[in-house]
């Protein structure tokens, strides 16, 4: 902060921080935000959605310690259940230029990172967001992995809708091309990966081939916790909104991305058979067999599974 040149009040970057009973994590979350050093000032922008647990108060403490810096969105009742989602209201109060995405659970852990980031923004006008690599934190057994294990300089959209290899604490971002989305975007299941996809319609990604945060899994993410079958609707429900709604280059890349779903949902089926009145398969191939059913019924002719 010492080394800001700009006044507090006019932020370059808001970092957008999404907590729900993180009290286990938070910490680590706002450490890294305030081990960030810059030439230009930033806010850190913190929407709790009515956490349970201790998240809040944490906030508030680091609040208390650096007013002017922090800006807290504290929701008296959860709005994620109401079907509204929190991303957007932090990138509503944003004052920044950039956002710097970072959910409760994940943290920073390169005091460079976001100085780094906007240096390559400002220098490349065409890049819609910028991001790096990360450690997969696996909490259940305590792995670290690379990820994304790949190493691009540039990610098209359609590129990302074919596999989304952007970790969300590594993202920032212009806020022009988040802070709009169209109506269709919040009733898909999905957020971030979506939220790439459309900030790169009219450009592109840029990586840094380095790590620079970690993103943790645990049983109370999300994601985590999301059925089996809702996390394949949702992908599916997602790439039918872009065929009808996206360019041609990324009605494509959707179309692409569908047809490997449903034909890996087809293949584990066949696979799977005779497995079929297991207490866990059993269901899940019931379900697989209603939807395709009903969606795709040309499947009928060629899999002799599907019944």
């Amino acid at each position: 902060m010492a080394t800001w040149q700009g006044a507090p009040d006019t932020p370059v970057v808001s970092i957008c921080c999404i907590t729900y009973n993180h009290e286990l994590y938070i910490e680590d979350a706002l450490e890294g935000f305030l081990i960030q050093e810059t030439d230009f000032p930033f806010e850190i922008l913190i929407h709790d959605d009515a956490s349970t647990d201790r998240t809040a108060d944490i906030i508030i403490e680091y609040s208390n310690r650096y007013p002017k810096i922090f800006k807290l969105i504290l929701q008296k009742e959860n709005q994620f259940s109401k079907n509204i989602r929190p991303t957007p209201i932090a990138i509503a109060n944003a004052r920044g230029k950039y956002i710097a995405f970072c959910e409760g659970d994940d943290y920073w852990n390169n005091s460079r990172k976001i100085q780094k980031q906007v240096n390559l923004l400002e220098q490349d006008l065409s890049a819609s967001l910028c991001f790096h690599k990360v450690d997969k934190l696996i909490m259940k057994n305590n792995s670290i992995s690379e990820f994304p294990e790949v190493e691009v300089a540039i990610c098209r959209a359609e590129d990302i809708i074919r596999d989304n290899i952007i970790p969300t604490c590594s993202v920032l971002a212009r806020k022009t091309t988040v802070q709009e989305t169209p109506e269709w975007f919040n009733k898909i299941i999905m957020n971030d990966w979506p939220r790439w996809i459309m900030a790169c319609q009219n450009g592109y990604a840029l990586m840094i081939n380095k790590k620079m945060g970690v993103y943790r899994v645990h049983r109370e993410g999300m994601w985590s916790v999301t059925s089996w079958e809702d996390k394949v609707l949702g992908n599916l429900d997602f790439l039918y909104s872009i065929m009808e709604h996206g360019s041609n280059e990324l009605k494509k890349a959707a179309e692409i991305r569908k047809n490997e779903i449903i034909y890996s949902i087809a293949a584990g089926a066949s696979i799977k058979k005779r497995l079929s009145n297991h207490s866990v398969f059993g269901p899940l191939l019931r379900f697989w067999r209603i939807y395709i059913n009903k969606s795709f019924p040309e499947f009928k002719k060629n899999h002799k599974y599907i019944s």
